[in-house]
């Protein structure tokens, strides 16, 4: 997630193949008030990957690409756990609010515009 605008879940599928690749929007996801979504990306290309780690395709069931927790603590923990477990991804957390609340890399907390 290297783009100036975080204020909303922008992601990137592939389509086809990781070299020919289209930005599109995600829908939004169906939250509760009190939960918070957390997805993961490769580093360095910022392509979205499944839960499993494989590359998010078009038309892939969107809940294969998102963990949810009831509590922004839990999701933050989450994150930290990941990346520092994997510093070849990134990850960031969305609010019921489908804004984008949390980034998270191999150098720490991104700041978000």
């Amino acid at each position: 997630m290297h783009s100036k605008s975080l204020q909303r879940t922008i992601a990137l599928f592939v389509s086809g193949n990781a070299k020919n690749y289209k930005k599109k929007r995600m829908d939004k996801l169906n939250l509760t008030k009190k939960q918070f979504a957390v997805g993961k990306a490769e580093y360095s290309t910022g392509i979205v990957l499944k839960n499993d780690g494989s590359f998010y395709f078009e038309g892939d069931n969107q809940t294969d690409a998102f963990e949810l927790f009831d509590s922004f603590e839990e999701a933050k923990n989450f994150v930290i756990e990941k990346v520092d477990k994997n510093p070849t991804i990134e990850c960031y957390i969305t609010n019921s609010n489908n804004q984008t609340v949390f980034v998270y890399d191999k150098n720490g907390e991104r700041k978000i515009n």
